[in-house]
């Protein structure tokens, strides 16, 4: 494969990612394996529809993270664990 392989270049991204967040091997087998509701020995013999659910999974982690980051930067107070249009039930 060369690194213009469109399957390469997404699971070059996606390991990437991995790394960035710190998984480890067992980590990616796992995440994987649960986005994907299958086996899955290595990121490599995924296809290239697969690499777009994994990379899709971790590009919403990362922008979730940046808008938390952001946002606690701007915002002192500590966010909520209850969304304001639910109500607790005790």
């Amino acid at each position: 494969m060369s690194d213009t392989d469109p399957k390469q270049v997404k699971l070059t991204k996606a390991m990437i990612y991995a790394r960035t967040y710190g998984l480890t091997r067992d980590d990616r087998l796992e995440l994987a394996e649960i986005l994907l509701r299958r086996d899955v020995a290595s990121w490599k013999d995924l296809d290239e529809n697969q690499l777009v659910r994994l990379l899709d999974a971790l590009e919403g982690f990362a922008l979730v993270n940046h808008l938390r980051t952001t946002r606690n930067r701007t915002d002192p107070s500590p966010p909520s664990s209850t969304p304001s249009h639910q109500t607790s039930l005790t």
